[in-house]
């Protein structure tokens, strides 16, 4: 940042300076500078603005990535909906995985996989269904793409809805707006 504020002082300089420059003509009257050092001064201040140019691009980047890594963020934890006697369990993970449990009394199912995030949606990529009652379990490879559209506040609830994940075993529909609290 010094290394901008300090290009542009140098080009303001430049800037400053050309206007009292005059050329020299073919007649050779003396001149502040001449055709040689104006077009230097002009180079150097095309180069100070494309550096200028690079260097506030980097830092966009860099305030772009870490927002985006921040907001990605709110959904990371375990988050629990209780419906009577059925609970679904959310959890998202920092290292990019998810799991949704869905359990009513000695059945339960379970959806794991890997998720992306931004501040208001998470797309999870749903690689592996168990489904287990009693002592039976079942194992699916689905590959589908669920997206769930949240809201985190007060990093304590979250506010979800999505039509993709499955409704519990009291055939709660999920695409109503359902509060989940973290656990």
């Amino acid at each position: 940042m010094k290394k901008c504020f300090f290009i542009a002082a140098v080009l303001l300089c430049f800037i400053a300076v050309c206007p009292f420059a005059q050329e020299s003509d073919d007649k050779g009257k003396d001149t502040l500078i001449n055709k040689d050092d104006a077009e230097k001064i002009k180079e150097s201040g095309k180069q100070a603005l494309n550096d200028m140019k690079g260097a506030f691009k980097k830092a966009s980047d860099a305030l772009d990535k870490q927002m985006k890594s921040i907001s990605s963020k709110a959904c990371v934890g375990q988050w629990k909906f209780q419906n009577g006697d059925c609970s679904t369990i959310l959890e998202c993970l920092d290292d990019g995985t998810m799991q949704i449990v869905q359990q009513k009394g000695n059945s339960k199912t379970l959806w794991k996989g890997a998720y992306t995030s931004t501040s208001t949606e998470i797309q999870f990529h749903v690689l592996v269904k168990e489904s287990k009652v009693l002592f039976s379990k079942v194992t699916e490879t689905p590959d589908e793409y669920w997206t769930i559209n949240y809201k985190v506040s007060a990093d304590k609830e979250m506010k979800l809805s999505s039509p993709e994940i499955p409704h519990d075993g009291n055939e709660y529909d999920f695409s109503n707006l359902t509060l989940f609290t973290k656990m």
